[in-house]
């Protein structure tokens, strides 16, 4: 994990083997998600040391995408097993839920997760984009891309500063 601040000073720390993605969350912790299923969370000490505050397993995940979703829970798109939600309370990793194939996803494995707002992600699958509304206790799954014809698999998704979503395949 390599830190490059504004005024270019580096901070480096050494992340468990194969580290897709890297997550902050609001306390500006670093949450990195491995292959394996190793959580951890790193905050950067004010000597520009990086510090492992915590550490979690989570089995039969395989991340490769991972999306700080508010305070305390975490979006993982994972590779063979879609969707997961994941919340850290008192000081315990829980899964929350998933959504897969069963639920209406266009594939299980997900590469890239983006967030609209509080009811709306984005995911790309191996086998498109995904829309999903969240309102409540119901959630809808669209494939965007088999709405339009478009049966291809997405390398990335990112959203702009004006909220625009955009999607490549």
């Amino acid at each position: 994990l390599f830190i490059i601040e504004r005024n270019l000073d580096v901070h480096a720390a050494q992340l468990p083997y194969y580290t897709d993605n890297i997550a902050v969350d609001d306390n500006n912790n670093y949450w990195t998600f491995n292959r394996g299923g190793g959580i951890h969370s790193w905050l950067l000490k004010e000597n520009g040391i990086f510090q492992n505050k915590d550490s979690f397993i989570i089995r039969n995940i395989s991340p490769r995408f991972s999306l700080h979703w508010n305070a305390d829970t975490f979006c993982i798109g994972t590779r063979l097993n879609g969707i997961a939600w994941l919340s850290l309370k008192n000081g315990e990793l829980k899964e929350l839920g998933r959504l897969n194939t069963s639920n209406g996803l266009s594939n299980n494995f997900v590469t890239g997760l983006v967030k609209k707002n509080n009811s709306l992600l984005y995911a790309i699958t191996g086998f498109g984009l995904d829309e999903i509304i969240i309102t409540g206790s119901d959630t809808i799954i669209q494939s965007l891309s088999a709405a339009n014809n478009l049966y291809l698999p997405f390398s990335y998704v990112m959203k702009n500063r004006e909220g625009e979503i955009f999607a490549w395949a």
